[in-house]
């Protein structure tokens, strides 16, 4: 059990840098929700709900589009299909858990999870301490989302248009492919 939490915290400490990514991609999502007329809740509940970004982002456009409900759920569908092919990396791993452990950690897998987690160094610990590092950057970059959504929908009212943040969604993955 030890070196489960110390692989958990190792987890939390890798994902660290990946925050500078995360935190203005978060940011636009909550400032965007809002922007668009959604309640801060739906905003939140949506953030996680769909714990992936880049659907939600093409999700406002097409709401903002008054697009029919299965044209939003198939973009978000197509979006997200490479979580697929990071569940089947990860199905050795996962398997033989318990359901309730098996279908959290597979349902907050993303980017940067896939990144830190799939590294060759990762590879050769235990089952329990890969587990433990999962859980730990799962975790932290879930928290992470939460609370920057959070913080673009109460700053969001504040940032002029012109600001155009929208460029920080590429540099939350060039932030990934640097670590």
């Amino acid at each position: 059990m030890k070196n489960y939490r110390k692989q958990f915290w190792l987890g939390v400490r890798d994902l660290l840098p990946l925050v500078s990514g995360v935190l203005p991609f978060g940011l636009i999502v909550g400032a965007t929700g809002v922007s668009l007329g959604m309640t801060p809740e739906m905003v939140v509940g949506m953030s996680a709900l769909f714990f992936a970004g880049s659907a939600q982002l093409a999700a406002y456009s097409l709401i903002q589009d008054n697009a029919p409900f299965i044209i939003i759920l198939a973009t978000a569908v197509v979006i997200n299909l490479r979580f697929a092919i990071y569940s089947a990396t990860f199905a050795p791993l996962l398997g033989p858990l318990p359901k309730r452990y098996r279908f959290t950690l597979a349902y907050m897998l993303s980017d940067q999870t896939y990144g830190l987690c799939s590294m060759p160094e990762q590879m050769v610990k235990t089952t329990p301490e890969r587990i433990g590092y999962l859980a730990g950057v799962t975790l932290a970059l879930y928290v992470t989302w939460l609370v920057s959504v959070i913080l673009g929908i109460a700053l969001g009212a504040g940032i002029p248009p012109h600001w155009s943040l929208e460029f920080t969604i590429p540099l939350a993955f060039l932030a990934m492919l640097v670590t």
